[in-house]
């Protein structure tokens, strides 16, 4: 027995000797010889469980970094809720913010809606109107009744009302209507208003966003809505932004927040020639000294203090009213310098978070002609579905240049917020959406450029045996998510590991597993709106 033994592994070290493998009981010549040929198939082995470690370790890291952050912000959540110095995020949502970005984009291009009659002096009210029935989120909402499916209210209701004009007024196009609906009840939005007399559209407008907002909150019981839930309706959710007002001890640096809710901006032109000096000026800084001092909090006496005022959050629809009238005497004097304001409107210079890129584009302008506010005309300018300006003077419609829009005395400009919606009722799940694809991609990047072996040796076998011996060593690549366009879908490919050898079994599922966490979820988005052109 011994000697076949020993015959044996003479005969192995003869065929090393002459560079020959025994394959397939048959003798072939190979250019490696068999301890190549093992060495080879060992360092692929290895270097494949190497790669599903680090891969491995760091998805592992990945989500242990997302739980940290999560558990962290959670932490400052909560620290917030108890600090008045934080706006706390509200306890109850009543529309939910990821139904308000559809709505941002027209869902279908038409030629220009109907004008309005002046029934005796309603200029004020048709502007208003007009301006209203060209905002997109709120005439995307009205269009689709929402709101009157389930409204119960037998009387007037400003909210039903505005709501079939709207869809009156983008099908009726060419042709003028008579808002008789909201005229003959204008008493019931505005208490102070009369039908006949002449009145101010700014005012106007904030009865109207306020009657909208009562009748959204109607159905609660009084006392069960916080006003920073109140914000969360969907008239709160278009118009609705928050300001923070800060006062800082120049003693200890203390900092004191008070933040307050707003549907308009008022912005003083009195030491301003454009929209830009304006809103400058809205969050200039002031000092506090002397008798007008600050009595800070920790601090405990009075001292000298900054105060400044800057946008916490800011709305989908942005409402800007020029600060033209003055009311010292009854007569009610007007600037009518013409300030200065661009097509679009970049919001972040004025905000408490800088990187917060809150641009917009102007789609309605509403001017007054006159000296008071006791006399003169109101007209307005709106960007049609088509992306074409038109003037809006009651009955007459005409299409407008818009270096004609920019070049005209504005009371009133109206801003719709460019591409995502950042609404005041964002929560906690759409960040840690956010966070989560962000960091699946970043593990994505990584997995890619791991280094790859070049095996420069390739091994040749019979034509009898298909399968290889050698594992190819490419590492798995993910490509990541590509955007066709701005409003395109997310797609996001995988592709595939190709596995070219005969491994262990165990291996195998490890590596089917890896593929399988390493992929990247798919984000099912809704379908794009269709858009028909027509001409106008």
């Amino acid at each position: 027995m011994y000697y076949f033994l020993y015959i044996f592994v003479f005969l192995f070290f003869v065929a090393i000797s002459l560079n020959l493998s025994f394959f397939n009981g048959k003798f072939i010549f190979k250019e490696d010889s068999w301890v190549n040929l093992y060495s080879q198939y060992w360092e692929g082995q290895i270097y494949q469980k190497q790669e599903q470690f680090q891969q491995l370790q760091q998805l592992q890291q990945n989500q242990q970094n997302q739980q940290n952050q999560q558990n962290q912000q959670k932490k400052q959540e909560l620290n917030q809720e108890d600090d008045e110095n934080f706006l706390a995020k509200p306890k109850k949502v009543i529309f939910k913010p990821e139904e308000l970005h559809p709505l941002m984009k027209w869902k279908s291009i038409t030629n220009i809606g109907a004008g309005l009659y002046n029934i005796g002096n309603t200029c004020f009210m048709n502007s208003i109107i007009q301006c209203l029935t060209y905002s997109s989120t709120l005439a995307n909402y009205m269009i689709s009744r929402e709101h009157s499916k389930n409204c119960t209210n037998k009387s007037f209701c400003i909210f039903c009302s505005l709501e079939d004009h709207i869809i009156i007024s983008h099908r009726e196009t060419g042709k003028s209507i008579t808002p008789i609906v909201i005229a003959k009840n204008i008493e019931k939005v505005a208490p102070t208003f009369r039908i006949g007399r002449q009145e101010d559209s700014h005012e106007f407008f904030c009865f109207v966003i306020d009657s909208l907002q009562k009748v959204c909150l109607s159905k609660f019981p009084k006392g069960t809505i916080s006003p920073r839930d109140s914000m969360t309706t969907i008239i709160g959710s278009i118009f609705g932004g928050y300001l923070r007002s800060q006062l800082k001890c120049s003693v200890c640096q203390y900092e004191s927040n008070k933040f307050d809710e707003f549907m308009d901006l008022s912005i003083d032109i009195n030491q301003a020639d454009s929209l830009t000096k304006g809103l400058q000026n809205f969050v200039k800084p002031e000092i506090l000294d002397g008798e007008n001092g600050y009595k800070c909090a920790k601090c405990k006496k009075l001292v000298k203090a900054e105060k400044s005022l800057q946008i916490e959050i800011s709305p989908p629809i942005l409402t800007v009213q020029i600060k033209r009238f003055s009311f010292l005497d009854s007569y009610g004097g007007k600037d009518n310098k013409h300030i200065q304001f661009g097509q679009t409107l970049d919001l972040s210079p004025y905000m408490t978070q800088t990187n917060d890129h809150s641009i917009y584009d102007l789609y309605a302008v509403l001017v007054h002609l006159g000296d008071s506010t006791n006399s003169g005309h109101y007209y307005c300018y709106v960007k049609g579905t088509n992306g074409v300006w038109y003037k809006m003077d009651d009955s007459m419609v005409s299409q407008v240049s818009l270096k004609s829009v920019l070049r005209s005395k504005a009371y009133m400009l109206f801003y719709s917020k460019r591409d995502t919606v950042k609404s005041i009722n964002t929560n906690t799940n759409s960040v840690i959406q956010k966070n989560t694809l962000g960091l699946k991609r970043k593990l994505e990047d990584v997995v890619s450029e791991l280094p790859k072996q070049d095996i420069k040796k390739q091994i040749k076998i019979s034509e009898t045996e298909k399968k290889p011996i050698v594992e190819d060593k490419k590492s798995p690549v993910l490509n990541g998510s590509k955007l066709t366009n701005r409003d395109a879908s997310v797609k996001v490919k995988s592709n595939p590991v190709n596995t070219n050898t005969v491994i262990s079994r165990n291996t195998v599922c490890q590596k089917r597993k890896l593929e399988e966490d390493s992929e990247l979820p798919k984000q099912d988005f809704k379908k794009q709106f269709k858009i028909s052109e027509t001409n106008c």
